[in-house]
């Protein structure tokens, strides 16, 4: 999977060659463009130019504007990319007080859940690591329907991974914004469930919250006035019925 806005750019430069005969013509008309977007860099300027996030958005944004950005492969990259940068944009969570609960401890109606730093939840209606497979064997990428689902991980100051997550996964994530408590997500939760038994949705929406929490999606804080004890009903129902 694609790391970093550097290693994307590597791929939208693959997948305009791969989709261009006339990759010369797009450089100079790159050039033409980066002469009129930032006409007052020097040399050494430039330089670090070429280095930055600036020129990454730059670069994608020129493509966009051309023929070969329509190319499927292409135009998917592009869609990547505007897609990580809205969703980081529009991460609005907050830091809740209270103490953080280690891994697996038993979640609290009350408590509240948090997406953990730099880890972002974005939406694309292609699969994105068909598209890159695709380019390594320079053929077209296999269809797949859509939407798909992905987040990223920091493994670095620097540099993050993105991993494929289910859509309930998602809809829980997109939820956990330091604002919820547990019981106000579940509530929230259980009305994008329709494909689960009505009886069995809470205690679906609590194995995601606490697979999150698991996998280091969320962090979860409980405050001292947070007594009141999780609902195990729908577990020992569940319980009941598989031992049945």
């Amino acid at each position: 999977m694609i790391r970093g806005a550097v290693e994307l750019l590597r791929w939208i430069l693959v997948a305009v060659d791969q989709s261009t005969s006339g990759i010369l013509d797009i450089f100079m008309a790159w050039r033409r463009h980066r002469l009129q977007i930032r006409p007052d860099l020097g040399p050494s300027d430039v330089r670090q130019y070429y280095r930055t996030d600036d020129f990454c958005a730059d670069f994608a944004s020129f493509v966009r504007t051309q023929k070969v950005g329509e190319a499927p492969l292409v135009k998917g990259l592009l869609d990547y990319q505007d897609a990580l940068r809205c969703s980081s944009a529009a991460d609005t969570r907050t830091m809740p007080a209270g103490d953080l609960l280690s891994p697996g401890t038993d979640l609290w109606p009350a408590d509240i859940p948090v997406r953990g730093n730099r880890i972002v939840v974005f939406e694309l209606a292609r699969d994105i690591q068909r598209i890159v497979d695709a380019l390594k064997l320079q053929k077209n990428p296999v269809q797949s329907r859509g939407p798909h689902f992905y987040i990223t991980r920091p493994v670095s100051a620097a540099s993050a991974r993105i991993d494929r997550i289910s859509k309930w996964m998602a809809y829980v994530l997109r939820l956990c914004d330091g604002r919820c408590s547990v019981k106000e997500i579940v509530q929230q939760l259980t009305a994008q469930l329709p494909e689960v038994q009505e009886s069995l949705r809470e205690y679906v929406c609590m194995r995601l919250l606490q697979g999150a929490q698991n996998e280091q999606f969320i962090e979860v804080y409980r405050t001292a006035w947070a007594s009141e004890a999780p609902n195990r009903s729908t577990e020992r129902e569940l319980s009941a019925r598989k031992a049945a």
